[in-house]
């Protein structure tokens, strides 16, 4: 009778381990299932969200172009008013009308231009669509999320793209007076006191000589102190003696490609690139400023060299302005 009891005990214990290693087996291989749908879970959400924001920024791409459009009819219209002093809060179309979901919203809302219904559309072709839109949940005009678009007119700084091509000496000048006004107000003088540790021993002249040097096709550096008559004409020594210091950069002698590219200029730290980076550009193919898209800073820059007088009282106050 002993015996029997034995191995029924032991029957049962082999049957209860049995059953605790299956369980343990079917915990592992849920908790596996699990962990590889929730992952699988957050990647399907990562993936709505990112095209979702691939979206958004799609459609600001996409607003920001019939703004574009919109501007080109009516840019002779701001000029005019911008002529007559009519008070406008910009003369822009872009900064009248700011490119983001909230303004796309407001197109869509009840009572405005856009607003349609369409819900009677299904119940007969001929009806007449009337009365207000309202968006389907989560639908067109009820989307997650926003967007915003800054677009920056490139004509509102000073284009260097064709600086060294250009033909007319004075023009050369006067990109090259513009710079310099920059580069010498009082409250950029810090970059040539001596003050940082870059120890830069360019002075302003010799940097905006070495951007156009940089650039252009000629062996020899320009004299940044020319009349303007022959500011790109008369040569000075061999450019390539600034760069004994950087033997391994050469001029490019083509437009820059890259903003970026100011940095591998003689004498453009980087205390000097973040300067120039807000007032020039590369990409513009106008000599010309945009004074209608050009902000305070630059307008007041432009003003001051049309002066006859720049000394006189009428623009004492121009550096204090900028200080």
């Amino acid at each position: 009778m002993n015996s029997h009891y034995k191995n029924i005990s032991r029957v049962k214990g082999v049957a209860i381990l049995t059953v605790m290693i299956s369980i343990v087996l079917m915990m592992a291989v849920i908790s596996d299932l699990s962990s590889k749908e929730m992952v699988k879970y957050k990647i399907a959400i990562n993936e709505r969200d990112a095209l979702e924001a691939e979206a958004l920024a799609q459609s600001a791409i996409n607003f920001a172009q019939v703004i574009l459009m919109l501007q080109e009819p009516l840019q002779d219209m701001l000029a005019k008013a911008a002529e007559y002093g009519i008070p406008l809060p910009h003369y822009t179309v872009w900064k009248i009308l700011p490119i983001t979901s909230d303004l796309l919203s407001t197109f869509l809302s009840e009572g405005s231009l856009f607003d349609f219904d369409n819900q009677d559309k299904q119940k007969s072709d001929n009806q007449r669509i009337t009365g207000p839109y309202t968006p389907a949940k989560n639908g067109y005009g009820g989307f997650r999320g926003t967007f915003k678009c800054d677009i920056s007119d490139e004509e509102s700084k000073i284009s260097i793209r064709k600086w060294s091509k250009l033909n007319s000496f004075p023009k050369k000048k006067l990109i090259f007076d513009q710079l310099l006004a920059i580069l010498q107000r009082p409250q950029y003088q810090f970059l040539f006191d001596g003050s940082l540790k870059d120890n830069n021993t360019f002075s302003a002249k010799n940097i905006l000589g070495n951007i156009y040097d940089y650039t252009s096709a000629e062996d020899f550096s320009i004299n940044v102190d020319s009349t303007a008559d022959n500011f790109g004409r008369e040569k000075m020594g061999d450019k390539m003696t600034n760069y004994v210091l950087t033997p391994n950069i050469r001029p490019k002698n083509a437009p820059f490609d890259s903003l970026a590219e100011l940095r591998l200029v003689p004498g453009v730290t980087d205390a000097v690139y973040s300067v120039l980076a807000k007032y020039v550009s590369i990409y513009s193919e106008s000599e010309k400023i945009n004074i209608l898209s050009a902000d305070d800073d630059m307008l007041a820059n432009v003003f001051y060299l049309c002066a006859k007088e720049k000394d006189g009282l009428s623009f004492q106050k121009f550096n204090a302005l900028n200080d």
